[in-house]
């Protein structure tokens, strides 16, 4: 229970959070419209994330990212599509490694700025059905400002290619870049009979933007629970927990996430130990003290 309640957290706030977070997102090579990624991803320098890998067609001249579904949608990513690239360049070991350490930096500063700005995070919940746009986009330059590390750091495609040869960076560019013009292709042929293309064009990236954003948070909040949650485990089966002290333990553990924010004091760690201890046998005590003291 204690999971899928944080699992939920985590995907409600991630999305309302990516709600208003870039003013120029968008994808693309494909429009030469400002604030683009130049096929990094939506949004300059945002945090991106797109869909699974899906390998291409058989007979496909090159490999591809894009892919549609019996409706001729573009089947979309579970992950970045930069990632989603590099799993079909045939990487060396070496190269795999080098990817791998770039990606893990990525995740490390955001989950970083996710603990950092839990409070400001949170807002999205309530500030998505904010009805004055003046708050809104004041809420949207906070989230911009708190998360600039992110943009500075640089785009990922650009990180990511320059751990890699010339022939392998230029096909991550390609096809990055070709699933994101396909993307936006086709939301903003869905608003195009509204006559202004060019605003159509500007508000499909808006929403890659926002999109994009809150999945990263998503996958931050769910990489910060998984860590959490492995520790639990560890404990529950150490323990020898029955199903009602496990019960017990879990709820107290999600509580504690929730209430703390994911940045408990001292004395908040104590207390919840105060509290699990109450819950266990004497024998169950002792392996407590052990595993705390390292044993």
């Amino acid at each position: 229970m204690g999971m899928m309640r944080c699992a939920a957290v985590a995907a409600v706030v991630g999305l309302a959070a990516g709600a208003y977070v870039w003013a120029e997102p968008g994808p693309a090579g494909a429009t030469g419209a400002t604030g683009t990624t130049g096929g990094g991803g939506a949004g300059e320098g945002s945090p991106l994330s797109g869909p699974s890998v899906s390998q291409p067609g058989k007979g496909a001249a090159k490999p591809t990212l894009v892919e549609r579904d019996f409706e001729g949608k573009v089947k979309r990513l579970e992950v970045p599509p930069e990632e989603a690239a590099l799993e079909m360049l045939g990487l060396t070991a070496e190269e795999r490694e080098a990817t791998a350490a770039v990606l893990a930096a990525r995740a490390s500063l955001m989950d970083r700025l996710l603990v950092d700005h839990y409070d400001l995070v949170a807002r999205g919940l309530t500030i998505r059905n904010e009805p004055e746009a003046a708050k809104r986009l004041a809420y949207a330059e906070e989230v911009r400002k708190a998360f600039a590390p992110v943009r500075e750091q640089g785009r990922l495609v650009d990180l990511l290619a320059a751990k890699l040869p010339e022939g392998k960076s230029g096909e991550l560019r390609r096809m990055t870049r070709e699933y994101w013009e396909a993307v936006l292709r086709e939301g903003a042929g869905e608003v195009k009979e509204a006559g202004d293309r060019r605003g159509a064009v500007r508000e499909q990236m808006r929403k890659l933007g926002e999109e994009a954003f809150g999945h990263e948070i998503k996958r931050s909040f769910e990489r910060l629970s998984a860590s959490g949650q492995q520790r639990l485990d560890d404990a529950v089966k150490t323990l020898g927990l029955t199903p009602e002290q496990e019960l017990k333990v879990r709820n107290l553990s999600t509580d504690f996430a929730q209430q703390t924010k994911l940045k408990p004091t001292a004395a908040q760690r104590a207390e919840l130990f105060r509290k699990i201890m109450a819950e266990l046998t004497p024998e169950q005590r002792v392996k407590a003290w052990e595993m705390v003291r390292g044993r």
